[in-house]
């Protein structure tokens, strides 16, 4: 029987929890306030980019899991349990959780590709539809009765509100080309309507591609942004060619029906974390044999999703950092270093 402290907390505790993930985000998208804002824009020359408070987040929540779960769980219980549980039941727990560390990569640029809120909302959307198919098709089917109704029209709601937001994605992305072509703009801003710090690496996709027919800006000789010491060979060639310099590369972006399908795929493998706790009960089960309340049983889950797909994002991460040589942002004096950090702790602390 389920006391009502118990009902209080289970109701309490989603609340909170869908708070924090509906702003844990915030420091990595460069619109938020200084104060809160980790990546630097595009005007600053110095700070952290995407993957430095990827990096960070992500390996905050390995360290606070593993230091809330093994008290709680103990190394010896743990043990047992592992060496207990079946093999297929534990290999089936690892493939998910790497699965949901890709997922976990995939939400975050989604957000940067449709913004926080957009995105958000749609990946979401997936993660509820996917986590009733998982129960169905490994976890024995959808409970029948008014709990089984109550699940189908919360996966219901969550197909019509998918459909809803990919219009609100598309609806927004024609009324920015109407307002470019009102204004004459010639270059248009497409994603989370921000610009983006570190675009064309952050996301680790090719963000600019270069047009086949070079655009070039002619200086005269007459310019004062002509080479003085070009001026004598450009006379003595008799005046031939003007100097030309091509200009900046252009943004390739993606259309809003891309967008969309990027958030579902993001979402599709995000529910990978739901797939393991229906196919990881084998592990829970032995946990409660050896008098582990339910309560922390499924905490064994948890470590094994939040440290094996913590390892696929630092890795990530990593491989950024390295690829764009900028590891020593981490220590370089600057003034918002001391947010970064402190910003980047506390976002990856509220992944408990």
């Amino acid at each position: 029987m389920v006391t009502q402290t118990e009902l209080a907390v289970g109701i309490v505790l989603p609340i909170v929890g869908g708070f924090l993930n509906s702003v844990w985000n915030l420091p990595g998208n460069v619109a938020t306030s200084d104060m809160i804002r980790v990546v630097r824009r595009p005007a600053e020359e110095s700070g952290w980019c995407w993957e430095h408070f990827w990096m960070v987040n992500q390996g905050v929540s390995i360290v606070l899991n593993l230091a809330y779960i093994l008290p709680h769980l103990g190394v010896d219980n743990l043990h047992h349990a592992i060496v207990s549980s079946s093999s297929s039941g534990l290999a089936a727990i690892i493939v998910a959780s790497f699965t949901w560390g890709f997922g976990t990569i995939g939400f975050g640029l989604a957000l940067r590709l449709v913004g926080i809120g957009l995105g958000t909302a749609l990946c979401m959307s997936v993660i509820v539809i996917m986590g009733v198919v998982w129960g169905f098709i490994f976890g024995g089917g959808v409970p029948t009765g008014a709990a089984g109704a109550l699940i189908l029209t919360g996966v219901v709601v969550a197909i019509i509100g998918f459909g809803m937001l990919g219009r609100a994605v598309h609806l927004r992305e024609v009324g920015r080309t109407r307002r470019s072509e009102t204004s004459g703009e010639s270059k248009q801003e497409h994603g989370s309507g921000q610009e983006m710090s570190c675009a064309s690496t952050n996301l680790g996709i090719d963000m600019k591609e270069v047009d086949e027919s070079m655009k070039f800006v002619v200086v005269e000789p007459s310019s004062p942004n002509f080479p003085a010491s070009s001026k004598s060979a450009f006379a003595a060639e008799g005046g031939g060619e003007a100097e030309r310099r091509p200009e900046e590369p252009r943004r390739r972006t993606l259309s809003p029906l891309q967008s969309v399908g990027f958030c579902m795929v993001a979402g599709i493998f995000a529910s990978s974390l739901q797939l393991a706790f229906v196919i990881g009960d084998s592990l829970t089960q032995q946990l409660l044999a050896l008098g582990i309340s339910k309560l922390f049983a499924q905490d064994a889950i948890w470590l094994f999703a939040f440290c094996l797909a913590g390892v696929v994002n630092c890795s990530y991460a990593g491989f950024l950092i390295t690829r764009k040589q900028n590891w020593a942002e981490f220590v370089r004096p600057d003034e918002r270093l001391l947010i970064s950090w402190r910003n980047s702790i506390l976002s990856g602390a509220r992944l408990r």
